[in-house]
């Protein structure tokens, strides 16, 4: 399961996508909702 993470903060958006990749996620991160948006197109 794909997993989009949008966080502005590196260490935190660090963080969220190595414990969610633990979880078994596919992990897509990016800096702002922005960018967010362009992935989702």
């Amino acid at each position: 399961m794909k997993l989009l993470i949008a966080e502005d903060d590196n260490t935190t958006r660090l963080l969220l996508t190595q414990l969610a990749m633990q979880w078994g996620y596919d992990v897509v991160a990016v800096k702002d909702g922005a960018a967010a948006w362009d992935v989702m197109q």
